[in-house]
């Protein structure tokens, strides 16, 4: 690619399809800063993943490999990604009970995330990358071990962010 290609996204659902090993998930690592690029540069809203502080506060990211803090509940794992954001306590337990609730899981959100099924931490994981209300979601295989039921809500959801305005990746 040249200095100056452009990959260009536009607000909706965008959805990334290819073979095992095409460079699906190494692209949102790209897009998220988990990966830097060996040759230019991303930038979402003019914002770079290198200032992570700033750029988190428009993106939000669902992983597919789980990865949780050992002994937390669902909703200690989401309100604590808002308390780092910077979020008081009291506003932090307020979104958090709102993403959880985005993403159907009111019931389990009290208990130990160790506990949960599959679908279960899928699902958590989604809430912690919605809780803040992002512009862009970039989902790295989000309906991984959903059941149809989920599924079907999840796509919804992001329908509904899509709907807003949102991008969805």
């Amino acid at each position: 690619m040249c200095s100056s290609d452009l990959l260009e996204i536009l607000p909706g659902i965008t959805g990334l399809v290819g073979p095992n090993g095409a460079g699906k998930s190494t692209l949102m690592n790209i897009l998220t800063g988990l990966t830097f690029p060996d040759q230019g540069h991303v930038s979402i809203h003019g914002l770079s993943p290198r200032d992570p502080e700033r750029f988190y506060r428009d993106v939000g990211y669902c992983t597919q490999y789980d990865s949780f803090p050992a002994g937390y509940t669902g909703r200690k794992f989401v309100q604590g990604t808002l308390e780092i954001h910077g979020y008081s306590r009291q506003q932090a337990c307020l979104m958090a009970d709102r993403a959880i609730e985005r993403v159907d899981l009111q019931d389990a959100a009290s208990h130990r995330i160790d506990s949960y099924s599959k679908g279960m931490r899928q699902r958590i994981k989604l809430a912690q990358a919605i809780c803040h209300e992002p512009d862009v979601l970039v989902l790295d295989e989000p309906l991984n071990g959903l059941d149809p039921m989920a599924r079907s809500q999840v796509i919804d959801l992001f329908r509904e962010f899509a709907n807003e305005g949102a991008y969805v990746i």
